[in-house]
């Protein structure tokens, strides 16, 4: 279905830097290096001082990126990782790919992230690692956690929603052991098909990755890790530096629309997410918990020609793909489940779009609720 205002708008990013991103495409395409190239070293080192960390390792995607991550942590078949029910598949994907155990936390009704006082009171001698995510471009305090746990409980961040997103000014891979990013095209930084990587301040982890991700080979004759086929192509690294050079203006405005939805939903009827005062989100997302009938909301807006979305509608712990691990009820994950509404939230909303979506939601809560 097409939408008069989409929540995401793919088509007027390439529009609006159509000539550097074309120019990007021919530049690979008349190189004739398509993978492991200048294109993939270069993203990586201006990607690695844009995060101000000492390393960024470009790999095929996301999901791949945190179990390779994991791996390289020593992370075990069976062993126990503590992460959040209120994510995407991949990140539990990921954990389980590499048959380690997902143990879930509930999260904060408020920020929609691990709570950290249930995050501590979970962690045993069996936790080999944390995954906390930054959900919607909010943060989850690293910083907090680390300096409350043992040195040996290793973190990767999921940061496939919080490109830019700062906390104490610092980007996701800064305080960690590592943090995994995502370039999923919708993403705010996005690349044009499938794209990850990994941020991280430790030398030796990102000498081993770049030999993990090219099936553990040294060169042409030796393989020395039994590895993975997981290169980031040259031409999405392209693509991947020309959408860098926007990332901040372009979360800016985020921050603009995010406002407005703040200071305009009806704040009887709708939550706002908390972001915590040493948080800059880039507002990947905007979601928002709806007391009233979802479901009929959703579908009035989409009469209108407004889309959304719900993210997420069942909490991990629910999912039927992950029953075998006898996983616990999970309050405020499941009941953000059911509350949750994601809203337009792209850089090319106008004023008059941002206007008829609150206006919409308005008409809808006086007449239909």
């Amino acid at each position: 279905m097409s939408y008069k205002i989409p929540r995401a708008d793919l088509k007027k990013n390439y529009i609006k830097y159509k000539k550097s991103i074309d120019t990007a495409y021919f530049r690979v395409m008349n190189s004739g290096t398509y993978t492991l190239g200048k294109e993939v070293e270069n993203f990586e080192l201006e990607f690695s001082q844009y995060l101000k960390v000492k390393n960024f390792i470009a790999l095929a995607n996301g999901t791949d990126s945190i179990s390779i991550f994991l791996r390289l942590l020593g992370i075990k078949p069976n062993d126990k990782i503590i992460t959040t029910p209120f994510t995407c598949t991949p990140t539990i994907e990921a954990i389980i790919n590499i048959g380690a155990i997902p143990i879930f936390v509930d999260v904060s009704p408020d920020t929609y992230l691990l709570d950290i006082k249930n995050v501590l009171n979970r962690i045993d001698k069996k936790i080999k690692a944390i995954v906390p995510v930054h959900i919607f471009g909010n943060m989850f305090d690293v910083k907090l956690l680390k300096s409350n746990i043992s040195n040996t409980i290793p973190i990767l961040e999921d940061a496939a929603q919080s490109h830019g997103s700062l906390l104490n000014g610092k980007n996701a891979g800064y305080y960690s052991d590592g943090a995994s990013y995502s370039f999923y095209p919708s993403k705010n930084l996005g690349c044009f098909g499938d794209g990850g990587g990994i941020a991280t301040n430790n030398n030796n982890l990102n000498k081993n990755l770049k030999i993990l991700r090219n099936h553990g080979m040294i060169n042409k004759d030796k393989t020395i890790y039994k590895g993975f086929n997981c290169r980031l192509d040259e031409i999405q690294a392209a693509f991947l530096r020309e959408n860098l050079k926007v990332l901040d203006k372009c979360n800016n405005i985020r921050n603009k629309i995010a406002n407005f939805y703040n200071n305009n939903l009806p704040n009887e009827y709708f939550k706002i997410q908390q972001i915590n005062k040493n948080v800059y989100s880039n507002f990947h997302i905007y979601s928002v918990q709806y007391d009233g009938n979802r479901t009929n909301l959703i579908k009035y807006l989409s009469d209108q020609g407004i889309q959304t979305n719900v993210y997420y509608s069942i909490p991990q712990n629910k999912q039927p793909y992950l029953e075998k691990y006898n996983n616990k009820k999970m309050k405020y994950a499941e009941i953000l489940s059911k509350k949750i509404i994601s809203l337009p939230m792209n850089p090319y909303l106008n004023i008059k779009d941002l206007e008829f979506i609150i206006n919409s939601i308005k008409k809808f809560i006086k007449y239909k609720s």
